[in-house]
């Protein structure tokens, strides 16, 4: 509603982007996302309009995102733009900020709301 480029939104879960799809209707931004059932390897294939971002958000647990940092979550992200994860216990955040090295990704910045912890890269 601010101004985002193209949007591409995934989920591998046909009930979660059933309830996405209500979601953008009811905020009035559905015309504006491009809103699929999918899985990674089918966006760096290029089956969706988008391959790589200047901005890419993963709010899934730890080990699902050390699994997607693995399989190429990092060539999701456009030379010089932000990976953002959360949806990780602060206990397991040295994994997630391990597997984001290992990848080459520069950690900016970590924001902490109780137990949880997003985390903020960059793409070299």
């Amino acid at each position: 509603k601010i101004g985002a480029g193209e949007i591409l939104a995934l989920d591998i879960d046909s009930e979660a982007v059933r309830v996405a799809r209500e979601n953008t209707t009811l905020n009035g931004v559905a015309e504006r996302i491009q809103l699929e059932q999918g899985s990674l390897a089918e966006v760096l294939a290029g089956r969706f309009s988008l391959q790589a971002a200047e901005l890419v958000v993963a709010n899934i647990l730890a080990r699902v995102i050390v699994e997607l940092l693995e399989q190429g979550l990092d060539q999701a992200v456009k030379p010089g733009g932000l990976l953002i994860v959360s949806g990780i216990l602060d206990s397991q955040a040295y994994e997630v900020r391990a597997a984001l090295k290992a990848k080459g990704l520069n950690v900016l910045a970590e924001e902490h709301l109780e137990d949880w912890v997003a985390i903020i890269a960059r793409h070299p």
